[in-house]
């Protein structure tokens, strides 16, 4: 929402409009089943005021879905490290010294997962 609204969740220097965060958590629903699940990210919004796509973690627990890459902030993550209760994952830290190449990498490593998985 435009600065100065005060009908939406405010946090830090965003004003969230209620109405497109729904919309956004019926669209996170419909995206389950899948193979792979990207979201960017889970941040202050779900892991401090349980608002926003906070359904996601619910969502990661469940097996439907065969890789998810998700985004955490480092001071966020181990918020979420305590609310999965999966056993497998794996963390990468993305830097400014490896973001460059960081794709071919990670698209490789999805590659390898999913193969292994069949």
């Amino acid at each position: 929402l435009p600065f100065g609204e005060r009908a939406g969740i405010l946090l830090a220097h965003f004003n969230m409009d209620p109405q497109a965060l729904t919309r956004g958590v019926r669209a996170l629903r419909s995206s389950f089943p899948t193979q792979v699940f990207v979201l960017d990210e889970l941040g202050p919004l779900e892991l401090k005021l349980g608002r926003g796509w906070v359904e996601a973690l619910d969502l990661l627990q469940k097996p439907t879905y065969r890789v998810a890459i998700v985004v955490v902030r480092p001071e966020l993550l181990l918020n979420v490290i305590k609310r999965l209760s999966t056993a497998w994952y794996t963390i990468v830290y993305v830097t400014p010294e490896n973001r460059g190449g960081f794709t071919d990498e990670l698209y490789t490593y999805v590659l390898s997962l999913t193969a292994s998985r069949t």
